[in-house]
């Protein structure tokens, strides 16, 4: 009983590295992707929005 309870232990905190691995991906994806995004942006041009007169 002891080392059935010592591979679930070990492979739950296997799990637990694996899902702290995932996570920092994720982060680093959702940093790249918004990194992306602001270069793809145009800058506002702050004249456009006046009016004619």
């Amino acid at each position: 009983m002891r080392s059935f309870i010592t591979r679930v232990a070990d492979d739950m905190a296997s799990l637990y590295r694996e899902l702290a691995d995932v996570y920092a991906e994720n982060h680093r994806v959702k940093a790249a992707l918004a990194a992306w995004q602001s270069e793809q942006t145009p800058a506002p041009d702050h004249g456009a929005h006046r009016r004619l007169r």
